[in-house]
């Protein structure tokens, strides 16, 4: 019954002011802290700077009743920007199974969802998710961030098949060799 009342709660994001209107889902002090230490045992629970994080009212028995708080989630990357034994950043062990960098800087993965409920997937579906697609770049800045120099600089692997997709000449930023000049120009010479 609280795992019930707390996702409800949790899942609107508000308050139910009215605990006469609603008996039901107002929980008495000794449950709902009981409810709340298990989830701030788990990290599922951070309560804000800002709100306090609990509401107490008087129902209609006379005992002082709580209400879950709203739960705002916020982004988070499990970056570790510094470690005691080497005082560096370290890499996301997740960014390096699931993604990889491109010589010229992009980042390429497999299509969200691709490995589940294969079995009633059309064939033509199937193959479509064995193609790899480009991340934003903004997704790209971010997984730059969470990995080290290392994972930033050029590999090279013996029989690689992501070779032909590691050059991008025909971008003047990614470009590593001069442009050629158009057909008929050419240099004057000096004599």
């Amino acid at each position: 019954m609280l795992r019930t009342v707390l996702n409800s709660c949790f899942k609107t994001g508000g308050l139910i002011r009215s605990c006469e209107n609603v008996g039901k889902y107002c929980l008495p002090t000794s449950q709902f802290n009981r409810g709340l230490t298990s989830l701030v045992s788990q990290n599922r629970f951070i309560p804000s700077v800002n709100s306090p994080t609990l509401w107490k009212t008087t129902s209609s028995l006379g005992t002082p009743q709580v209400i879950a708080p709203p739960i705002h989630h916020q982004q988070s990357r499990p970056v570790t920007k510094w470690t005691l034994g080497s005082q560096k950043r370290q890499t996301v062990r997740a960014v390096i199974a699931r993604f990889r960098r491109l010589d010229w800087g992009a980042w390429i993965h497999r299509p969200a969802g691709c490995k589940r409920k294969r079995w009633k997937k059309k064939h033509h579906i199937l193959m479509r998710n064995e193609r790899h697609v480009f991340s934003n770049a903004t997704r790209s800045k971010i997984l730059d961030r969470m990995v080290s120099l290392y994972w930033r600089s050029p590999k090279y692997w013996v029989d690689d098949p992501y070779e032909p997709y590691n050059k991008r000449e025909e971008y003047y930023f990614s470009r590593t060799k001069p442009r050629p000049l158009p057909i008929g120009v050419s240099f004057p010479q000096e004599s």
